[in-house]
């Protein structure tokens, strides 16, 4: 029989043999993928192997009240979901790596594009111009001839660079003295609008109220951390993405019994001087005037209260710190200069919080000998603002005998603190809104009850605070 050589079916062979190994290495890659990452995860929570910190916080999405049909069930459902985002989002083999490289891409291919939008949206904004003469005094007029120089006033420039399910973030250029050096920061603002804010910021506000107004024997003080959103320098900035309305408003509702307080945030420099460039924390000039703040709003019910003044230490400003916001955006082009506050604090005794998902291990007087020392981490991605103060859950000045027990209901924000204003009173117990392994059940006004709870202060963002932003500011309070 005669045979006619078809060099089809070769080709056939050769495309089908190539499929074949793709598909192969493809599947290797992503069983790979599923396998490294929960055992990362298990190897690093076992202190085995160290991962980089890349500065994901992950939320569960919702959160069911109870009492509510399916409640346990349904939180434990939110919560595996939550940690199997954290474990697929945090410990993935070379993230920081892939995810830098891809970022780059992507924000020079949408530059352009967004700088015309944020413009675009900006203009929507209506402001009402203020006519610099309708307030003037006439009877103060006079014919003298006044020539002044014109006060140099910063002008900043915001531009968009990205966004995520919570934020979106933007870059911004200032120069704060006339032919001065350009000074550049990053800003993150909720993602929600406008209306969304606004209506869980009035539910926030009655909320606190009504658990204010049925414990008055306790005293409460709200301390909600101002972001750059809030200030009425961002407002000018970037008016289509301000929060400073907002803000402003759930302090107003708050009632006369609430002590309130908050940094000021009322210029560029401000901003600068006292936040991060590149972490959307404090940093120790902020958290040393959030400390005076509260210990000023103690003072007024407990006039024995001594404000401390810490002493300042920048390690020879030699530990460079890349912020939560440059791991969010995988862009290590700027990065601070970390800094800590001293307060020589009495003897006291700590209890550390196993439960929460960021802060250092070691003591305030460990994390002090260490930096000193030179024994710090100089990964880019170690956040050492995180790291620095340990995660506390009681502390206990033995020598103190005021009668005054402090709670603080608080957040990432609140870790420098909680040594220097615990040591206003005997005991401080703190409750951390993102510890998500004993929450939602958690009452607040058991342990009111149980330890003889004096005051509680609110230490958390502000979005936390005015608008309850990631559904968790307060948890059960009643």
């Amino acid at each position: 029989m005669y045979m006619c050589y078809n060099p089809n079916k070769k080709v056939e062979k050769v495309v089908y043999l190539r499929n074949k190994i793709f598909v192969s290495v493809f599947c290797v890659f992503i069983l790979g993928v599923m396998i490294s990452a929960p055992l990362n995860a298990v190897l690093t929570h076992l202190e085995i192997v160290k991962t980089a910190n890349v500065g994901n916080v992950i939320e569960v999405e919702k959160v069911y009240e109870e009492g509510t049909f399916g409640a346990p069930l349904f939180n434990a459902i939110e919560e595996g979901k939550r940690s199997v985002a954290d474990v697929y989002t945090n410990y993935i083999p070379f993230y920081v790596n892939i995810t830098t490289a891809a970022k780059s891409v992507e924000y020079t291919l949408n530059k352009s594009f967004a700088a015309y939008l944020l413009e675009k949206g900006n203009e929507l904004v209506v402001l009402t111009p203020v006519d610099p003469g309708e307030n003037e005094d006439s009877s103060d007029a006079t014919t003298d001839t006044v020539i002044e120089v014109p006060k140099y006033i910063p002008q900043g420039k915001a531009e968009y660079i990205d966004d995520d399910s919570f934020y979106r973030y933007y870059k911004v250029a200032v120069q704060l003295e006339e032919n001065g050096p350009t000074e550049e920061f990053y800003a993150r603002v909720p993602e929600k609008s406008q209306a969304e804010l606004y209506e869980k910021m009035e539910l926030q506000a009655a909320k606190i109220n009504d658990f204010a107004s049925r414990m008055p024997e306790v005293n409460w003080y709200v301390f909600p951390v101002t972001c750059f959103e809030d200030s009425e320098v961002f407002k000018d900035l970037v008016p289509s993405e301000s929060k400073y309305n907002i803000f402003h408003s759930f302090l107003d509702k708050l009632d006369d019994g609430i002590q309130y307080d908050f940094v000021k945030i009322d210029s560029y420099e401000d901003k600068l001087t006292k936040y991060y460039r590149t972490d959307h924390h404090w940093n120790v000039y902020g958290y040393t005037e959030g400390y005076t703040r509260i210990a000023s709003m103690f003072k007024e019910n407990y006039p024995d209260i001594e404000i401390r003044v810490p002493e300042i230490n920048t390690f020879n400003n030699e530990v460079k710190m890349y912020g939560s916001i440059d791991l969010a955006l995988s862009d290590y082009t700027m990065y601070d200069i970390f800094a800590a506050a001293d307060f020589s604090l009495p003897k006291h005794t700590s209890i550390r919080e196993d439960n929460v998902s960021y802060g250092g291990k070691n003591t305030t007087e460990q994390s002090f000998f260490i930096y000193k020392n030179g024994g710090y981490n100089t990964e880019k991605s170690y956040n050492h603002y995180m790291q620095f103060y340990r995660i506390n859950r009681e502390l206990t000045y033995p020598e103190n005998n005021t009668g005054r027990n402090l709670l603080i209901i608080g957040d990432s924000y609140c870790p420098p603190l909680l040594e220097p204003l615990a040591s206003h009173f005997d005991k401080t117990y703190v409750r951390y809104v993102d510890n998500n392994f004993e929450m939602p059940e958690y009452k607040y006004e058991d342990l009111i009850n149980e330890y003889g709870i004096t005051d509680v202060v609110l230490v958390q963002i502000s979005s936390r605070v005015y608008c309850d932003y990631f559904n968790d500011s307060l948890l059960k309070l009643n």
